[in-house]
């Protein structure tokens, strides 16, 4: 291959990279982000809720997982050079054992129908106890339904639509064309599965 080709891409490939890692850097991920973890050395899996809150640089928050783990403790987080959420957990039940969650990939943006950020973050979770090291997975999101499939995980939107009561047609909130008599629907999915059709002026 021509060198100044692959001179080329390898300039455009760093500047999306680039580009990726500023606009994770740049979300706000306060909220309530729900998932599950799985722990390679147990085989189990658990269902887990981290919330975040910004502060500055970083955030504060706490993470709780359920069964068959229990564990809870506050956490600190940041988003590092490489877009990636990293956060320290002091887990309570562990009697103070800190749980790492590293290299949490962010697949998420602004979602201007709803005004919250929206998507997915999944990355790689490690505790220390004594002698016996955990490590495992996880997958958390915010906005978004994580569903399993035959692939892998599939994320569907989560923010509510609205319908009139007189009408097949769903919208979001804010468009004009919605009444005052109305019905509501957690997800576009949900509308669009009870025989809702979307609207061509709100675009839900």
């Amino acid at each position: 291959m021509n060198k100044a080709i692959v001179i080329t891409i390898s300039v455009l490939v760093g500047i999306l990279l680039y580009v990726s890692n500023v606009s994770a850097r740049d979300l706000n991920l306060s909220g309530t982000w729900e998932g599950s973890c799985f722990n390679h050395k147990l085989k189990q899996k658990a269902k887990i809720t981290v919330e975040l809150i910004e502060s500055d640089t970083y955030y504060t928050g706490y993470l709780t997982a359920g069964a068959p783990f229990s564990c809870s403790g506050q956490l600190m987080a940041w988003v590092d050079e490489n877009g990636r959420l990293n956060a320290k957990v002091n887990c309570v039940a562990h009697g103070g054992h800190a749980i790492h969650l590293e290299g949490g990939r962010i697949e998420a943006e602004h979602d201007s129908k709803s005004n919250k950020t929206v998507g997915t973050i999944r990355g790689e979770f490690h505790l220390k106890i004594l002698l016996s090291k955990y490590d495992g997975e996880f997958i958390i999101a915010k906005g978004t339904e994580i569903r399993d499939s035959e692939e892998g995980y599939t994320n569907i939107s989560l923010y509510h639509v609205f319908v009139n009561s007189n009408s097949n047609i769903y919208h979001i909130a804010n468009c004009r064309k919605l009444g005052s008599d109305i019905m509501e629907f957690n997800s576009s999915e949900d509308a669009l599965g009870s025989g809702g059709v979307p609207c061509n002026d709100c675009n839900p």
